[in-house]
């Protein structure tokens, strides 16, 4: 079974370092945050070894999440 990973704030930082990290597992990775070029940068950099969907969302605005998530699936 193909591992999958959700990793909030991954288009920098921490959340960027972590799915990098993840990716090496070659597993398929959802990266969430707020920008999209910044998401879709980090997923460039773990294409390689990953699948990854990018997932636009504000977790700070927890009205928003829910219609997010129709995009997402």
């Amino acid at each position: 079974m193909t591992p999958a990973f959700l990793i909030t704030g991954a288009s920098s930082g921490i959340g960027r370092a972590v799915s990098m990290r993840l990716s090496r597992r070659h597993g398929h990775l959802v990266i969430g945050g707020r920008d999209r070029d910044a998401l879709e940068e980090t997923a460039r950099l773990c294409a390689t070894n990953a699948a990854c969907t990018v997932w636009e969302c504000d977790l700070g605005a927890p009205e928003t999440i829910e219609p997010s998530l129709g995009n997402l699936l």
